[in-house]
This record gives structure tokens, sequence and C-alpha cells, in this order.
């Protein structure tokens, strides 16, 4: 088995020479002398692993003869490796004064070609090694390494070029159209004022983004309706549009606060409340009956100046439908049963009512005289006796 010494390496081709230095199971390398302090580190590196390459194949096994790339030194025919490494080396390093990296003695010819993608090499540019060894089998070929980084030729093209820069501006582009400078040098401080109110609900924050953005437009647009856009549209623009004019984002959140006073929440109907739609006769089938509010929420009008509120009504099972207060109206309460004369009232009455008649024919009968009495029971006593 060869072994290898310290001592300066040179190859035929390469404009780099390499101190090898043995130590244990590593060998290194590095340039030899000072005349290649001013080349490309890239280069050099190149070189130097080019060179330890070499000598690995010495120590090491290569299974087929031919002109090889490192993708293809590294790869594999079948289930066997094209190069296999041995003897007392394990590992390889690579030290310039700038750049310095360390690999398996099995990974020299990956690692160079790793090293060709990094460097954005072209195939036509790539090291072949001549390696002497029996001939690849007829149909047998080897599959190259697969690199992380490769050479990937690109064509430019102007129209994609175009696009690109396009896209940077697809969205304060039309803004700015629409705004004009000045309304562009306050379009950030919506963003800004609309932080305010983060402490709210989701739907709350969003409500008051929307009608800063729609006075926004409504102050310096030429446009109704309004173009959504986020603090990162605003990465390639000037830098004056950049700027968060403060005092405009005071009066927005003054403006949005003055909203919220002048439209409060109504009175009714609130969560839990049963209600019916005003002349529901006339109205679809699926609107004529009882429905649950599950609670009211905000909407902006339609230029954003109001606020108009609507109630959450369950029309299906997983379906909820929106109305105007004013659309709609409590549903009546039926009268309770037994409000009226109950049957066991009317009963108790009559009970009463016969002691009373019968304690008044009592009453009567005490104030008859004795004679009248007696002519009375003779009667009873001769219609007995017929």
């Amino acid at each position: 088995m060869a072994k290898l010494k310290d001592g300066i390496v040179s190859l035929t081709g390469l404009t780099t020479v390499a101190d090898r230095t043995v130590c244990k199971e590593t060998v290194t390398y590095r340039p030899h002398g000072r005349c290649w302090d001013g080349e490309d580190v890239n280069a050099i590196v190149y070189d130097l692993m080019i060179i330890a390459c070499y000598d690995m194949m010495t120590v090491g096994t290569v299974l087929y003869g031919g002109d090889y790339t490192a993708a293809e030194m590294a790869g594999k025919i079948g289930y066997l490796y094209q190069y296999v490494g041995g003897g007392d080396y394990k590992t390889v390093k690579i030290e310039t004064k700038t750049f310095c990296c360390t690999y398996r003695v099995s990974d020299v010819f990956a690692q160079m070609a790793e090293w060709e993608g990094v460097m954005n090499l072209p195939p036509k540019k790539y090291h072949r090694f001549a390696v002497d060894g029996k001939e690849l089998p007829k149909g047998a070929k080897i599959e190259p390494y697969k690199r992380c980084r490769g050479y990937k030729p690109t064509t430019i093209s102007l129209t994609a070029e175009n696009t690109r820069l396009a896209k940077r501006f697809e969205v304060i582009g039309p803004m700015y159209e629409i705004l004009g400078s000045e309304g562009m040098k306050r379009a950030l401080a919506v963003l800004t004022a609309a932080k305010c109110f983060d402490n709210m609900s989701y739907e709350w924050r969003s409500v008051a983004k929307e009608a800063m953005r729609r006075k926004l437009w409504a102050d310096y647009g030429t446009s109704s309706r309004p173009i959504y856009y986020s603090s990162s549209d605003f990465r390639y623009a000037p830098e004056v549009w950049k700027q968060v004019d403060e005092k405009y984002a005071a009066e927005l959140v003054g403006w949005f606060q003055q909203l919220l006073r002048d439209y409060p929440v109504p009175e009714w109907p609130k969560q839990g409340d049963v209600v019916q739609f005003k002349e529901r006769e006339k109205m679809q089938k699926k609107y004529q009956g009882k429905f649950l509010c599950e609670g009211v929420v905000a909407r902006l009008s339609e230029y954003g100046d109001s606020i108009e509120w609507r109630a959450s009504l369950r029309v299906k099972k997983y379906d909820n439908e929106y109305f105007l207060p004013g659309q709609l109206e409590p549903v009546p309460e039926k009268p309770k049963k037994g409000a009226g004369v109950s049957k066991k009232c009317a009963k108790a009455a009559a009970s009463n009512e016969k002691p009373q008649a019968s304690n008044e024919v009592a009453r009567a009968s005490n104030e008859l005289s004795l004679a009248e009495r007696l002519r009375q029971a003779l009667l009873k006593q001769m219609r007995q006796a017929a």
C-alpha cells in the first residue's frame, strides 16, 4: 500500500503548487509560497482539491478505468462505488489564508463536485481524471453524484426582467395614479393610526383600518374604491413615501373615535333575543318564522363615513344572515296558561254555593210555626201510606 509523505506537489496543467503535510490520519494541502496571494481563492482551493484527489487515488481503489469528472468518480455502478478510499488516511484538509475545510477521504471527489457547483463552473471547464483500470462492462453506466449546488445556465429575458420589476410596484403604482404625490406621503399614516386600535377585536381592527383607508381616498383620491396595501409594498418606494405623517395619523385616530361615538351599538336586539321580520307575510317562506339573534356586527357604509349595525340571525343550521334592526321586531309573548278562571276554581266556587243554599233553607225552616211544621209532617206520612 502506497504511503504519502510531506512535500511539495505539482501537477501538469495546474497553476497552484501544494505543500502536503501528513499528520497521522490527516493529510493537509496548502498553497506553496506567496506567489499566489493575489489569485482567486476559489480557483486555488479547486486546484488543491484536484491534487488531493490524485493523491487519494494512489492509496485507494478505483473500480473502472476511463476519463471521468469528479461527479462520475464519486458516483456508483449499481450498488458499487467508482472510488473507495483506503490506506491509513481518514481525513483531507484544504487550507488557505482565508478558507479552510475538512472532509473524509471517501468524499474527496464528492466535495470537489460540490465546489464546482459553488464556483458556478461551466461543465466544459470541469477537470477530468484519466484513470487506469479495467474496462467498464458493455451496457453498464456510472450514475454520477448529484451535487446540492450546481451550474445552471440562464438566458436573460428582457420581458421577464420587466415583469419582475413591475411586480415590485404592482400595488403602489396604481395607488400613485389615484392618490398622487400628497396622498402617497400619507399612505403609511393609515397603517400607523390603525395600530392604535390593536387592543380591539379582530373585526373592529379590520373596520378601523378600512375606514381610515377610505378617508385617505376621500381626502386625496380620484376614485372612491380604495386599494388594499401593506407596509411591505413600500419596500422599493421612494424615501419620501416611507416617512410617516404623524400629524395625519393623529387626525385619523381622532376621526375614527368620533365615528364610534356618533354611531353607538343599538340597544336592541341583543344576543339571545328571539325576533321576527316586520311584514313577514310578504317575504319569502324562510323568513316567516322566528329567529335567534346571535349578536350585532358593525359594517362601514359605502363611503366609509358612517357605521351600520346589523343583527346576525341564524337562518339555517349553519348559515347566518345580517339585517338592519329596523327590519325586525320582538316576538310577542303568548298568554300564560291559567291566566283566566281555572276549572278548579270554578268547582270550588260551585261547592261554596251549595252549602250556602242549604243553610238558607235551614234558616227558613227554623222560621216556620209549630202548627205549620206539624201539618207538613202529616202530609208527608199520608203520601207514604198511599
